[in-house]
C-alpha cells in the first residue's frame, strides 16, 4: 500500500511537470 502511494505521488508530480511545460510552450508560441 505504501509503494502504491509513492507511485501515485511520482505520477502526480510528473503530470504536473508536463502540464507546466505545455503551458510554458503555449505561452511562448502565443507571444510575438
Amino acid at each position: 500500500m505504501n509503494k502504491l502511494r509513492s507511485w501515485a505521488v511520482a505520477i502526480g508530480m510528473a503530470v504536473a511537470y508536463a502540464a507546466t511545460a505545455v503551458l510554458l510552450v503555449a505561452l511562448a508560441r502565443n507571444s510575438p
